[in-house]
C-alpha cells in the first residue's frame, strides 16, 4: 500500500542512534552513534503552539512532529531523526512514535521541545 502522506513539507535523510561520549575522556563510545537508515523519504514536518492556562499561570508549549512513511525501518523511541527542511538540515529525538498502519505511516513526536 502506497502512504498517504500528508503534503510532503521535508525529506527523511536518517535515522541513528545517539552518540555517547564517556563522561571522564570526551572520546565517542565505540558502539554508539550507528547509523540504521540512509536513504530519502518524503516527510511532513508539523510545527504547533499549545498555551495552556491554569492557576494564575500560562504555559507556552511548541510541539512538533514528524510525520513518516511506515516503510523507514529502525525508527523507535530514542533514536536521532535527520531530515531538511527548507533547505536547512536538523536532527531530532524520537520521543513518541504513532503508527498508523491503515494510512502507511508514523507519527513521530520528538523529545527536545
Amino acid at each position: 500500500m502506497a502512504p498517504k502522506l500528508p503534503p510532503v513539507n521535508a525529506t527523511l535523510t536518517k535515522v541513528e542512534a545517539p552518540q555517547m561520549v564517556d563522561d571522564y575522556t570526551g572520546e565517542p563510545i565505540p558502539g554508539t552513534g550507528e547509523v540504521f537508515w540512509e536513504g530519502s523519504a518524503p516527510a511532513y514536518l508539523r510545527e504547533r503552539v499549545v498555551v495552556e492556562t491554569g492557576r494564575g499561570t500560562v504555559d507556552q508549549l511548541e510541539i512538533a512532529s514528524l510525520v513518516i512513511p511506515s516503510y523507514v525501518p529502525e525508527v523507535v523511541t530514542g533514536r536521532h531523526l535527520t531530515f531538511e527542511r527548507a533547505g536547512e538540515t536538523f536532527t531530532r529525538t524520537a520521543r513518541n512514535i504513532e503508527p498508523r498502519p491503515d494510512q502507511g505511516y508514523r507519527l513521530v513526536y520528538f523529545a527536545d521541545q
